[in-house]
């Protein structure tokens, strides 16, 4: 379903965050574009005061596995569909590298399959492999759901900044990535999509030549189609028309500018890509057919059954 539609917001649209990162950046872009929001969450914590929260109750586990949340998923579903009754437009946010993002938002896009669907995905760092094949499961399948999908790498981002700290690639990744969501409707997104951004930084060259360093190790150069390159903070006309032919030195594919997006300084690289062989190699599965597996309709989840047996998966 994905590449056919560029995403467009209108007020009858919805925000669903899913987990933690998710229902801050959700929150957030509701309340700039001035849309409804709801949380879905296995975690209590991640309620948003003045949103509609979804609590997934897991029961035992006190670290439920991807596949027990799912398996408590399926009743919350049911009320996500009610609430979400209206709302032409939804813009899914969730962050893959998480239990609760990476179990959910299969289902959640899989419920939305039938609209316009914008999802918005943070992919985990490589040393997380234990978290590397959900996510990349989970993403194969918004993927399909989605008319469009934007995927922020953290990997992307430490790669290109190995003396960042953890907590400085996420805040960079999330500041990219609120400020996108923010200035939806001044650019025009479709298919899927790749951010590339580094740390906040006054210095726009180095900023872009780090943004593009980024897109090209997550996309090889010939299967950008087209890019929207954000530039924020105090940036002077000369130095924006400057960025901009540098950027046509560097792709033959079309680029369109839009300045003030986020209150962060820097730039922000978002592409349309045909290519995203990076992250199909974290599924070794991903070669076979969709048509041709037996279990690929349903995300693979545990049996919910109240056994009153301690579960350990």
């Amino acid at each position: 379903m994905h590449g056919g539609c560029a995403i467009h917001v209108d007020r009858d649209g919805l925000v669903v965050g899913i987990g933690g990162v998710g229902s801050r950046l959700a929150a957030e872009a509701a309340r700039t574009l001035r849309l409804e929001c709801v949380v879905v969450s296995a975690d209590e914590s991640d309620r948003v005061p003045g949103h509609r929260f979804i609590h997934i109750k897991c029961g035992a586990p006190a670290n439920p596995s991807v596949h027990h949340i799912r398996g408590a998923a399926q009743p919350a579903l049911k009320d996500l569909e009610s609430v979400s009754n209206g709302f032409d437009t939804v813009l899914l946010v969730a962050n893959l590298a998480g239990r609760t993002g990476a179990a959910l938002a299969p289902m959640v896009s899989g419920a939305f399959a039938g609209r316009h669907l914008a999802s918005f995905v943070v992919m985990p760092f490589g040393y997380e492999e234990d978290r590397l094949f959900q996510a990349g499961i989970a993403l194969a399948r918004i993927r399909k759901d989605s008319h469009s999908t934007v995927i922020l790498d953290n990997d992307s981002i430490l790669e290109c900044n190995p003396d960042l700290s953890v907590d400085s690639c996420y805040e960079a990744g999330n500041g990219a990535l609120a400020g996108i969501m923010g200035s939806l409707g001044r650019a025009t997104l479709a298919g899927d999509c790749v951010v590339s951004a580094g740390p906040e930084s006054r210095d726009v060259d180095k900023s872009m030549r780090d943004s593009i360093k980024m897109l090209y190790g997550t996309a090889p150069p010939h299967s950008v189609k087209h890019s929207v390159l954000y530039m924020s903070g105090s940036v002077p006309v000369g130095v924006v028309e400057s960025v901009s032919r540098l950027t046509r030195g560097i792709t033959d594919a079309p680029v369109a500018v839009v300045t003030g997006a986020s209150s962060r300084s820097g730039v922000v690289l978002v592409s349309a890509t045909d290519a995203l062989a990076k992250f199909e190699g974290y599924d070794p599965l991903s070669v076979i057919p969709g048509d041709r597996t037996l279990d690929w309709e349903e995300p693979e989840r545990s049996v919910n059954a109240d056994l009153g047996l301690y579960q350990l998966e």
